[in-house]
């Protein structure tokens, strides 16, 4: 699981083409709570709420999880161009502090030699 920013030119890599896309085990209830909190801060912002987290298993949907369910699922985490700058929101930097440690911990043990 790498992270990889290119382009044919160097002035194109800073473009907003697309979204970063990383994979990434989070228990499904915080998942639910992140994208929750990050919609909100999105439109305190005035952006587009859009979901960060989507699940991998297409035929789970956010709207299938439950706050009481903590099991760990697979998901894409969508980093946006409007978000992948830090203090838009604090909000938005802690929560990708604490996906990007779930993110780093599952990454480790992966490649783990």
């Amino acid at each position: 699981m790498k992270r990889v920013s290119y382009a044919s030119e160097l002035d194109n890599v800073l473009l907003e083409m697309e979204d970063i896309a990383m994979p990434v085990l989070l228990p499904a209830n915080f998942a639910l709570y992140v994208n929750t909190l990050v919609e909100e801060a999105q439109k305190d912002a005035g952006l587009e709420p859009k979901d960060i987290l989507i699940p991998v298993n297409t035929s789970l949907t956010m709207t299938d999880l439950d706050y009481s369910d903590a099991t760990l699922c697979l998901f894409i985490w969508l980093i946006p161009a409007s978000l992948m700058w830090q203090q838009l929101d604090s909000r938005i930097d802690k929560v990708f502090e604490a996906i990007h440690a779930f993110y780093h911990i599952h990454d480790r043990i992966y490649n783990r030699d």
